[in-house]
């Protein structure tokens, strides 16, 4: 099949989606299938996750922004105390974008809205796909998508959603503009031949709303990157009981407190923070007194932030505050290949991210119990007692999550082209030449 993945986050971007994107492309590509990914040009504080691109096609394609937005979005990534930032002139757009979800990469207006008419017009200029997979978000993905679909330009659509869009659980998106959204969102999901989503608890939702199945593929992990990484100790042998943390905190989602809290009260104990949005960080060590207990190390490349991971005494999973969200982060995944314990702090024992905790056997809830927390700092010298599932967490790498995908595409493939040859006896494979 010619295969075109639409996907704004893409390698080298940094983060979990572009992770799960690169899998996608590099493994239809690795099982004999044509793909090209379409991407947006990214920017130089954007770059930071290099993997190779052989076998398939990246197509960056450039789009403006207005300078005052590119700000908005370079701003967020900003090292510094939160309260210098707030001083800015950007203010009231960090505060709209903080409350409504808009210009990050969730709920429109979003900086990639001027993205589709040029990513849509190079994908017309191509040949007709076999199949288009889109990825969201920014919504921008799936925009291009329908576009193509709705030109004719692919036999088969499946629509990715990393999340849910009008049902974001963190953001409820800045009226009127939901109410285009919402039209946008129905005509997504009536038009894509088929629905995928990374938890269970996303896919009923969905599946509600679409009004028919949605196929479930996780995020899953590399075991060939945790495997390449340095020999060299990432911490020196001192005794000290690490807590290493990788990745963006949501206020609106995610509570520090109970953590920072157990940690201040435990002198052993140290925070190590790999993170490119410190503000929340810079917050919680001046509340709570952290000191030099809080090391904070800004954004690290993906094999150092891996490092951190293998090497730490614990590592911290940020659980969400409502399980009926269905989040089912993609944190988790990359810390199945650490050999230190999963710690989940602040969210419940029926969340997601628990319940795969328990299947694979690599963690613990905490909850918010500053007191279990510290109890368990106490007893982390002493090691893990955790007996991981290892044929469970064998099924959930990127690559054999990938295959489960091409799977769904192969078999929605077949279904389309035994219907159009059904329709049209000239093209059925037994059909007599007319003469």
């Amino acid at each position: 099949m010619r295969i075109l993945l639409v996907a704004s986050m893409f390698p080298p971007q940094r983060g979990v989606a572009s992770l799960r994107t690169h899998s996608f492309a590099a493994t239809w590509a690795s099982a004999g299938h044509e793909v090209t990914v379409l991407t947006t040009q990214k920017q130089a504080d954007q770059i930071g996750l290099q993997l190779s691109a052989i076998g398939f096609d990246v197509q960056e394609v450039e789009y403006s922004v207005p300078r005052l937005l590119a700000r908005l979005r370079q701003e967020d990534r900003a090292d510094g105390p939160a309260p210098q930032r707030s001083r800015s002139l950007l203010a009231p757009l960090r505060w709209l974008k903080g409350r409504t979800g808009v210009f990050s990469a969730v709920r429109q207006p979003d900086l990639t809205d001027a993205w589709v008419r040029p990513a849509l017009a190079w994908a017309l200029g191509q040949p007709a796909w076999d199949a288009v997979v889109s990825s969201f978000g920014p919504p921008a993905a799936h925009l291009v998508a329908l576009g193509l679909k709705q030109r004719g330009r692919c036999r088969l659509w499946a629509a990715d959603f990393r999340d849910l869009w009008t049902d974001n659980h963190m953001y409820s998106g800045l009226f009127p503009i939901t109410l285009a959204e919402r039209r946008r969102e129905r005509r997504v999901l009536a038009a894509a031949d088929r629905l995928v989503t990374v938890s269970p608890g996303l896919a009923r939702r969905l599946a509600t709303k679409a009004g028919r199945p949605v196929s479930v593929i996780y995020n899953g992990y590399d075991p060939a990157a945790f495997a390449a990484m340095a020999p060299e100790p990432a911490f020196a042998a001192d005794g000290r009981v690490r807590l290493v943390y990788t990745g963006t905190v949501y206020d609106r989602g995610q509570d520090l407190r109970p953590l920072c809290a157990a940690v201040a009260a435990e002198s052993r104990a140290t925070l190590v923070v790999a993170t490119d949005r410190p503000g929340p960080w810079h917050d919680a060590a001046r509340r709570y007194r952290l000191g030099d207990q809080l090391y904070l190390r800004g954004p690290v490349p993906w094999a150092e932030a891996l490092r951190l991971q293998r090497d730490a005494t614990a590592l911290i999973l940020l659980d969400w505050r409502d399980p009926r969200a269905g989040v089912l982060t993609g944190k988790v995944f990359e810390y199945l290949m650490s050999p230190a314990p999963i710690w989940l702090v602040g969210g419940s024992a029926d969340s997601p991210a628990a319940e795969l905790v328990r299947q694979t056997g690599r963690g613990v809830a905490l909850g918010r119990d500053v007191d279990r927390i510290r109890t368990a700092i106490r007893e982390a010298a002493s090691g893990s007692r955790l007996v991981p599932n290892r044929d469970f967490i064998a099924r959930l790498t990127r690559e054999r999550q990938a295959l489960q995908f091409l799977k769904l595409l192969e078999h929605n493939h077949q279904d389309v082209t035994s219907a159009a040859c059904s329709l049209n006896p000239l093209t059925r494979p037994d059909a007599r030449p007319v003469i």
